[in-house]
């Protein structure tokens, strides 16, 4: 007959071994979750870039637009004075 602390070290040795196992397996999917993190921060950083490169011609047509009306307001302005004359 086996001796009952045999088979509580052999017991101890496989639950280990599993432990062991499964805190590796932890540490892969959290190695991969910061790679995917990293990833992912690279494509927001890069989507970023791209509307800040987009918005800057957006802003430059805005002011465009506004000093065309103001100088459109102004051209009507003398013409209705030229007319009025």
């Amino acid at each position: 007959m086996t001796n009952p602390v045999d088979l509580i070290d052999e017991e101890i040795k496989t639950v280990q071994e599993q432990l062991d196992i499964d805190i590796q397996k932890v540490s892969l999917l959290q190695q991969e979750i910061k790679q995917i993190q990293e990833q992912a921060q690279a494509a927001i950083n890069e989507k970023q870039t791209q509307i800040n490169n987009a918005t800057q011609p957006i802003i430059e047509n805005q002011g465009s637009i506004k000093k065309l009306k103001e100088l459109k307001t102004k051209l009507e302005g003398k013409i209705e004075t030229t007319t009025k004359k």
